[in-house]
């Protein structure tokens, strides 16, 4: 029993460390129409998508390390059974990670219609 109940402090003690450190997901940018956007806002949309996608390389290294620290504080406190805990622990880290990764593959797909956009404008 008293395995149990350390296993539950640690798990709420990593749930509320991430939740008060916390790995912030980068606010998603907006591209401009690239059939009516100036030359100096399709320029500042690509500084924005460059950032943004540094952003999101730090949220994903983030969200990794959390992973790993909670892992590593649940199998300290009770290896044998926080084997659930950890098996959900990963299982949320990759849907994060993949949510990131969708999202930065259809607003990379937006941003390049934008730009073939924008560039078709140009030789009109």
């Amino acid at each position: 029993m008293q395995n149990i109940s350390k296993v539950i402090c640690v798990t709420a003690l990593i749930f509320s460390a991430q939740a008060s450190i916390g790995c912030d997901y980068p606010s998603k940018i907006s591209i401009p129409d690239g059939n009516i956007a100036t030359k100096e806002e399709m320029l500042e949309s690509v500084r924005a998508m460059k950032k943004w996608q540094a952003d999101l390389v730090v949220y994903r290294t983030c969200i990794e390390e959390e992973t790993e620290a909670a892992k590593k504080a649940i199998e300290t406190a009770d290896p044998e059974k926080g084997l659930t805990q950890i098996t959900a622990l990963e299982r949320q880290l990759v849907l994060k990670f993949n949510a990131s990764v969708d999202d930065e593959t259809k607003i990379g797909a937006n941003f390049n219609e934008q730009i073939r956009n924008f560039n078709s404008k140009k030789n009109k």
